[in-house]
């Protein structure tokens, strides 16, 4: 029998997503410099050999981007031309991730993970559609379907009506995120939202390690499908599967190892398959185009981190975060350094030790900037379930998992700057989590449950 303060409590509970909705928004007003897209319209810079499209994309026809057939859900300026070149690329050479201007070949998503480039044009080859279709078609799929999936579980693994739909409200809303965000930033919500739910339903009910083992495999390859479309979309993930596995699983060690061999051979098989088409598309342009030189095919962890640096207004190291900064850095240095090069990226590594070096104090000023924003969302999103958690705890296993996943995810935020497209996964673990310590505090406390599950443990101990 529910009391009146929980009564009260569940009243109170339907005011918090649409709290989330609002204080999401200004938690990005801060004392931040004014973010600009990474990939802005080409422009000149006196310290740039050439405008910022041709440096980066290998071809000077990057025309008017304003002039861009429209797409339903909204993707970067640059990044729908690099679309419209690998199709053009693919339909000419027949080689995915391989990219064209309509006079030569380049490699398709230039700074960029390969997955959006393999997937979207050859999605709009096989419907013979425009890329921009076949992109909203791509990205639009995988939002309902995902979301669906996952709303799914929820509704199996919450007990109560009430949750229920604030669980679903929650989902709606994270969803309507995702999708105004969208471009390849929706990777890092959808694996989470969609596959979370159902591996604690089948933690619940003890499945069989033989269906456990085949939806750890499917979640492997799609944790290393997702890495592919954004860079570790999907590792906070495939960290949460591992620890749940390994410390909550009622199983022997041996069926353990089984499940996390699994788990890993379905995130291998994504890997290897992707690296085998950039070894293809690599000896392609390097038969066809002469003097073409190797960059790193996924975001450079050292630009990023460089250009995050830029997050305060009017710091003396390092401008704005926009990807130019970081270019002008580089060229100021070595003005023939090849962008996303292994020197490109060597240079970067060492002017960020330099700062660091130079002033420990406004590295960690900059980081706690970004860490009182990545904690108010948390606050935004798992709100009353931080209060649930505390009062009464789950499992220290399901505990770990989920905080892991929360501090990996959280590292996109700190390492760029936190706003929401960076921060999608976080954002939906962090939905999860208050909805998952919600639930437990409520059915914790129902006759008998708290005193069953102390037996359980005990009984477990001497298994």
């Amino acid at each position: 029998m529910i009391t009146t303060a929980r009564k009260i409590f569940l009243r109170k509970i339907w005011l918090a997503p649409a709290i989330a909705l609002l204080l999401t928004g200004i938690a990005m007003k801060s004392d931040a410099a004014p973010p600009q897209a990474a990939n802005t319209a080409a422009q000149t810079s006196p310290q740039m050999p050439e405008s910022f499209g041709t440096t980066l994309y290998g071809t000077d026809q990057v025309g008017d981007l304003t002039h861009l057939p429209p797409t339903k859900i909204s993707v970067m300026p640059f990044r729908h031309l690099e679309l419209r070149f690998a199709l053009t690329g693919y339909l000419r050479s027949n080689i995915p991730l391989v990219a064209s201007d309509g006079t030569k070949y380049f490699k398709a998503g230039y700074g960029d993970d390969p997955g959006m480039y393999f997937f979207v044009p050859r999605l709009a080859a096989f419907l013979n559609v425009p890329v921009e279709r076949a992109y909203d078609l791509f990205l639009g799929t995988n939002l309902i379907v995902w979301f669906a999936v996952g709303a799914i579980g929820l509704m199996l693994i919450v007990h109560r009506w009430p949750l229920k739909l604030w669980a679903i409200f929650g989902y709606c809303l994270l969803l309507w995120f995702s999708y105004r965000k969208a471009d390849i930033y929706t990777a890092l919500s959808f694996p989470v939202v969609g596959i979370v739910p159902w591996l604690l339903y089948l933690r619940r009910k003890h499945s069989g390690t033989l269906v456990m083992g085949a939806f750890l495999f499917g979640t492997g390859l799609l944790a290393g499908t997702a890495n592919q479309i954004r860079g570790q979309a999907a590792t906070g993930l495939m960290i949460f599967a591992a620890i749940l596995v390994a410390f909550e699983l009622k199983r022997t060690w041996l069926a353990k190892s089984a499940l996390l061999i699994a788990l890993m051979a379905g995130f291998a098989l994504s890997v290897a398959y992707f690296d085998s088409l950039i070894a293809r598309r690599d000896a392609f342009l390097a038969a066809s185009q002469p003097g073409y030189t190797q960059t790193v095919d996924h975001h450079s962890i050292w630009h990023a981190l460089y250009i995050g640096l830029g997050y305060l207004k009017d710091n003396p190291y390092v401008p704005g975060y926009r990807d130019e900064v970081a270019l002008q850095a580089v060229y100021s240095i070595s003005p023939s350094t090849i962008p996303l090069s292994p020197e490109y990226e060597h240079i970067l590594r060492e002017q960020i030790f330099q700062i660091a070096r130079k002033d420990p104090l406004f590295i960690a000023t900059t980081l706690f900037a970004k860490l009182r924003v990545i904690i108010f969302l948390l606050l935004c999103w798992a709100n009353f379930g931080l209060v649930a958690a505390a009062i009464h705890p789950k499992g220290w296993g399901i505990e770990a998992a989920l905080w892991a996943a929360l501090g990996f995810n959280a590292l996109f935020g700190l390492i760029a700057i936190p706003q929401v497209q960076y921060l999608l996964g976080f954002i939906a673990f962090a939905l999860i989590y208050g909805i998952v310590s919600l639930d437990w505090a409520f059915e914790g406390n129902r006759p008998g449950e708290i005193h069953a599950r102390q037996r359980a443990r005990v009984q477990r101990r001497f298994v």
